[in-house]
C-alpha cells in the first residue's frame, strides 16, 4: 500500500510540473489572464493531492501527524478532486 501512496504522489507532482511548465508559457499572452488563475488552481490542488497521499502513507516515529478524522476525509475526497482535474485546464 506505501508503494501505490508513494505512487500517487509521483503521479500528482509530475501533472503538477506539467501544469506549472504550461502557465510559464501562458503568463504572458494577451487574454489569457483567466486561463493562467484556472491553471494555478490546478497547480494548487494537485499538489494538495500529493501532500495527501504523502500523508497516507508515512509514519513519522515520535513526529506529529496529520489528525485521524482530517486525514481520511481528506483520503475519501480525494478522487472527487481527482475526477474535476478534468474540467480544469492543464
Amino acid at each position: 500500500m506505501r508503494g501505490l501512496g508513494y505512487a500517487a504522489a509521483a503521479w500528482s507532482l509530475g501533472f503538477a510540473g506539467v501544469s506549472v511548465w504550461l502557465v510559464a508559457g501562458m503568463a504572458g499572452g494577451p487574454g489569457k489572464a483567466g486561463l493562467v488563475i484556472l491553471s494555478v488552481v490546478a497547480v494548487v490542488l494537485k499538489l494538495a493531492g500529493a501532500a495527501v497521499a504523502l500523508a497516507a502513507v508515512r509514519v513519522r516515529p515520535g513526529g506529529p501527524d496529520w489528525p485521524p478524522r482530517l486525514l481520511g476525509l481528506l483520503v475519501g475526497v480525494a478522487p472527487a478532486i481527482l475526477s474535476r482535474w478534468g474540467l480544469l485546464p492543464a
